[in-house]
């Protein structure tokens, strides 16, 4: 249990790892041709308006006098007002399989896109990012979520497409890139699954111990905070990119505001919203955000394992009794409670779509019909542009007041027609928060999740403490070696050199990390040859300043070519000096003679397994109170889930105290694989006290090699 124990910062061969060498993206690129860059300023405002008749059709033929602008309520001066036609539709010939229930195991044979590989910025029509919040979703709506963009990837996309599929609690860089290879978007749609540490079943999970409220509301606010940042970083990238842009948003829990302002009374100005603000970096970024809510309608009703004492205690908290009459009321109110609460999620999630000149899509069992719908509205609008009036009250109009949201409301001087726009946006010249980055290299890779990923990285992210009142997030990358670039020198060796950089960002957005450094490579023949099968594992550890959320970041450029790939996770670091129980990350690994396959690394930082393999688990618990030298008067048990449910429990895991001379109980047992047929999991590993007051619990997510079932 070595690997527990000990992380160094090193980079090595990695003896038991393999790289997966990914298609590269068509790089960014400047604004398309024809249509200047969206930007607020008093010169200038450009809104996207689609105008339809009573029968939903796109109305075309209009002018800038055909117009009418208001901003705040006064008429502007209108500069121009452009049509872009709807895109085309499917090139005949395309060979586009239609199946009901597609899949990402056969992407292998599906068609590249016409002109994929030679896309130009000025080819490309569509700009489309599918954002998946994964933080909200319940177990059984991920794979819904996962088939959905898989049908929509292989039956909507056009020639001139460029897309992404992106999951708001991070991932690989190989897979998060824009492309018009749909191999690339299947294959990052296969990683969508349910996250036990999202808010997904209001964190109230099964098979899982009980929550207090709340520590459950504190949690779920921690996974809106992380959505909000994914969301953020979407609109940050993309406004550097060229075409029409679309952001569906898919979430079954998007709690935001259900209007775009409010008066602020101190200086009696209209003030954005969370929603107005979201609004505004989209308009910015020349994007409409189109919510789509996943959530089954059949799920409104109790399924066959509902638990009305985990529900009791779920909405009372646990208690040492339960009152008999309210819980025998629970199943009835089941349905009621579950519809107000989507109500109260699809208000806001309608305010950020009307914002933005969208629409949302929900009270479907259809996914895939949302988000067609979705592509379906990326043509046939008009670009008005305008001149705001009274430049000297653009801006905050006294010192240190707040920017003031700029209502916006056009109409069209044409009878039985109707107008979609944005709702406003701010008046200020620079960019908001995310969408202040730059740079490129290793800086932008960092900065931007849709970096260049010529260079395939994975990575995770765990807390550990080695020293007691020391803690650490400990970062283990698997980089792909078949894309660095080696040069063949005397004696048969070959060298290379590599840039990393790594940082981690804490709820407040202060960053820590280790300063940029440059890694030599030398290796000899046979070394070389097993490198470039297996790829290269790099381990660094950043002490982590407090406790609490910290997003972490990696990106490692190869100097010989300038590829850069990027990858960034989640971690939680617990307050361990407040003597509650805590526990450090999970890892999961293959032991020494485990089989192993390009396919099946069986490390820690690449987590795939072959069937007839074993995964070997550890972890650290901290505060355990001891019953006597040498013991810690606990209790663990392990599962392994698979969208949300427990499908085996292995042995139960071993506990030892002060185990390898670090801090803490060593948590570690394992799980036989020949049971469980190829696809994704999740373990889950728990401990209590026996007293039964305390718990704690860590999961991570692994694969078995072969095609899903």
């Amino acid at each position: 249990m070595a690997q527990a124990a000990t992380l160094p910062a090193s980079i090595c061969l990695a003896a038991l790892a393999v790289a997966v060498p990914m298609a590269q993206a068509p790089a960014s690129a400047p604004a398309e041709r024809g249509r200047p860059a969206f930007r607020v300023s008093v010169n200038l405002v450009q809104v996207d308006v689609v105008v339809t008749d009573s029968k939903g059709r796109r109305v075309a033929g209009l002018g800038p006098q055909d117009f009418e602008v208001l901003d705040d309520g006064k008429p502007q001066s209108i500069l121009g007002a452009r049509y872009v036609p709807q895109t085309a539709p499917l090139a005949a010939g395309l060979p586009v399989r239609r199946r009901r229930r597609p899949s990402a195991d056969s992407a292998a044979g599906l068609a590249i896109l016409p002109g994929s590989d030679r896309l130009t910025p000025g080819d490309v029509r569509r700009t489309i990012v599918f954002l998946v919040d994964d933080e909200s979703l319940a177990p059984e709506v991920a794979p819904l979520v996962r088939r959905g963009i898989e049908t929509v990837v292989e039956n909507d996309l056009r020639p001139g497409d460029l897309a992404a599929v992106i999951r708001t609690s991070g991932g690989e860089g190989a897979l998060e890139q824009f492309t018009s290879d749909r191999r690339i978007l299947l294959a990052a749609a296969a990683r969508i699954r349910w996250l036990p540490g999202g808010r997904g079943l209001l964190l109230f999970r099964r098979g899982s111990l009980p929550m207090d409220r709340r520590d459950a509301r504190f949690l779920e606010a921690d996974s809106y905070a992380r959505s909000w940042t994914g969301i953020g970083r979407v609109m940050a990238a993309i406004e550097r990119l060229p075409g029409k842009k679309a952001v569906i948003l898919i979430s079954q829990g998007w709690i935001t505001a259900d209007r775009t302002w409010v008066t602020d009374p101190k200086w009696d100005l209209p003030v954005a919203t969370d929603t107005g603000r979201l609004v505004d970096w989209a308009i910015r970024a020349g994007a409409t955000i189109y919510p789509v809510d996943p959530t089954p309608l059949d799920s409104m009703n109790p399924g066959a394992d509902y638990d009305v004492t985990q529900d009791y205690q779920n909405q009372f908290g646990i208690q040492y009794w339960i009152n008999p009459g309210i819980a025998a009321q629970l199943p009835q109110q089941y349905q009621q409670v579950g519809l107000a609460e989507l109500e109260m999620f699809h208000e806001g999630m309608r305010a950020l779509a009307e914002g933005t000149g969208g629409f949302l899509t929900a009270d479907t069992n259809d996914i895939a019909f949302g988000m067609s719908r979705a592509l379906g509205d990326l043509g046939g609008y008009y670009v008005v542009e305008f001149k705001p009036g009274a430049p000297e009250h653009f801006f905050a109009p006294a010192k240190d007041a707040p920017p003031p949201f700029h209502r916006l409301k056009i109409r069209v001087r044409r009878r039985r027609v109707r107008v979609r726009y944005a709702d406003g946006y701010l008046g200020r010249n620079e960019q908001p928060g995310f969408l202040t980055g730059g740079g490129v290299g290793l800086a932008q890779a960092l900065e931007s999740p849709f970096s260049s990923s010529a260079l395939p990285l994975r990575l995770t992210a765990i807390f550990n403490e080695r020293r007691a009142g020391a803690p650490e997030i400990d970062l283990l990358v698997h980089v792909g070696a078949r894309d660095i670039s080696f040069t063949s020198g005397a004696g048969g060796r070959w060298r290379a050199a590599l840039e990393v950089a790594t940082r981690i960002t804490d709820e407040k957005g202060a960053r820590a990390g280790q300063p940029d450094r440059t890694i030599p490579l030398e290796f000899s023949d046979p070394d070389f040859r097993r490198v470039t099968q297996r790829g290269l594992l790099y381990e660094a550890s950043v002490a982590a300043p407090h406790s609490g959320y910290y997003e972490a970041q990696v990106a490692v450029k190869d100097k010989g070519s300038g590829r850069v790939g990027s990858a960034r996770g989640w971690v939680y670091v617990p307050d361990v000096k407040s003597g509650r129980l805590a526990m450090s990350g999970l890892l999961a690994y293959g032991p020494a003679e485990a089989p192993r396959s390009e396919e099946a690394p069986a490390v820690a930082a690449y987590r795939v397994f072959e069937n007839s393999s074993t995964l070997d688990y550890a972890c650290r618990i901290f505060n355990a109170p001891q019953a006597e030298a040498g013991t810690a008067p606990l209790e663990a048990r392990a599962v392994v889930l698979k969208e949300g449910k427990a499908v085996f429990a292995p042995p139960q895991p071993a506990l030892q105290a002060g185990a390898g001379g670090s801090p803490g109980t060593l948590v570690s047992g394992s799980v036989p694989l020949s049971s469980l047929p190829p696809g994704s999991y999740i373990l889950e590993v728990a401990a209590w006290d026996r007293a039964g007051k305390r718990a704690v619990a860590q999961w991570t997510d692994f694969d078995i090699a072969g095609p899903a079932r």
